[in-house]
């Protein structure tokens, strides 16, 4: 597994948003570069990992081109052709969808006939890089079809190049038996794009005026939820941002859009021993995590994103985060746990109708009315914005 070097901070403020994902990339973007050199002398299976948002794309469109240059059969004078197959994230995936972007207009009767032979035909003498994209949504019959690629690799001209979310892919998935055929093949390699350093983002937002270390600690170094944020430094949830983490709930059924919105209530993480009693089971758990939006930690369920779980819980009104907050706490009670983290979990006011052995956990300020509870600094509206006190400290946020 390769590992990332260190970003160059020296590149200008705003060159990230133009080609995303190429911080921390140059020991990735290098290992490309070398496999597709080596074309002429055999093929090669790539595998390229990461979170959503972590750049998969933006590093295939710098290394390989952003266009596709071989669906109308038009070779790159400049290099090898580029086929894009794109999977899609839909209820029941399409059948041999990302092989008939493969074959385009190529394919004149059923495609489903003769698939194999089809690919080998396609891939012929000429140097050919093939891009599966988001094969965290593959078909069983794509599966098929490449793992019949992957078998011959090293006689064909041929870079195969595979993309998707790992947290995606557990036990079960249908993408396992063609990872499993990588992984035997002493052909292949794995790239795998982890999270931005506090330097790389220091860099990104440059002179904005934004905390560089909050926002590191905000998106988790997520390359997309950094590069929004610093394009939009005066908005506290930046709509794009906002609007990628509401559509990975898409197809969750409504009790399980509010049992995300539960989980979100616990800034930290969701105590693993609280989830009976809040009537979250493990089915209910897989369809969660199948969102890309939760992990589990020793702390129990959390947000892999402390940004997208601000999204989340702006997106829940006002009365249902206090019904939450309080079914939490019952359940501590229920449980008789005097955590500490307990009262982090709070709201500012009880609800009107929350039992009296819930709202004897909360902390004495709750109960005495709006006038004792502290007033938002600007930090809290925007949890980017360092305060003004420690911008005295601070005065530059790329400094360090």
């Amino acid at each position: 597994m390769l590992r990332r070097t260190v970003a160059d901070t020296e590149q200008p403020h705003g060159a990230y948003h133009v080609a995303m994902g190429l911080f921390e990339r140059e020991l990735e973007a290098a290992e490309l570069r070398k496999e597709l050199r080596s074309l002429r002398e055999g093929g090669r299976a790539v595998t390229v990992t990461g979170d959503a948002g972590s750049g998969k794309t933006a590093l295939l469109a710098a290394v390989l081109g952003p266009e596709p240059t071989g669906l109308t059969g038009d070779a790159s004078t400049t290099g090898p052709r580029v086929l894009r197959g794109l999977c899609d994230p839909l209820g029941t995936p399409r059948p041999l969808g990302p092989i008939r972007d493969l074959l385009g207009r190529r394919s004149t009767s059923d495609v489903t006939s003769d698939v194999e032979a089809r690919l080998l035909e396609l891939v012929g003498p000429e140097p050919t890089a093939v891009i599966i994209e988001d094969a965290q949504w593959i078909d069983a019959a794509s599966v098929e079809a490449l793992r019949f690629l992957v078998r011959r690799i090293e006689r064909l001209p041929l870079l195969l190049v595979i993309t998707y979310r790992d947290a995606d892919v557990s036990l079960g998935h249908a993408l396992l038996p063609l990872l499993g055929e990588i992984a035997r093949s002493e052909h292949a390699t794995q790239i795998t794009l982890g999270p931005l350093s506090a330097e790389a983002v220091r860099a990104i937002v440059g002179d904005s005026g934004l905390d560089a270390d909050r926002v590191h600690e905000l998106t988790g170094g997520n390359p997309f939820f950094v590069t929004e944020i610093a394009r939009h430094p005066g908005e506290r949830l930046p709509p794009t941002v906002r609007d990628a983490v509401i559509a990975s709930t898409f197809g969750l059924a409504r009790d399980d859009i509010e049992l995300l919105q539960l989980i979100a209530a616990a800034p930290d993480a969701l105590d693993d021993r609280l989830l009976p009693h809040l009537h979250i089971d493990v089915p209910t758990l897989r369809r969660l995590e199948s969102t890309g939006l939760l992990v589990r930690t020793r702390r129990g369920v959390a947000f892999r994103h402390e940004l997208a779980r601000l999204a989340i819980v702006e997106g829940t009104a006002a009365g249902t985060r206090r019904m939450h907050h309080a079914a939490i706490l019952e359940a501590f009670v229920a449980l008789g746990s005097s955590d500490h983290a307990v009262p982090r979990t709070t709201p500012s006011q009880p609800a009107t109708r929350t039992p009296a052995s819930v709202t004897r956990g909360w902390p004495l300020r709750t109960r005495r009315g709006r006038d004792r509870t502290p007033r938002r600094s600007p930090s809290s509206r925007w949890p980017w914005r360092g305060s003004s006190r420690r911008s005295r400290r601070e005065p530059s946020c790329s400094s360090s």
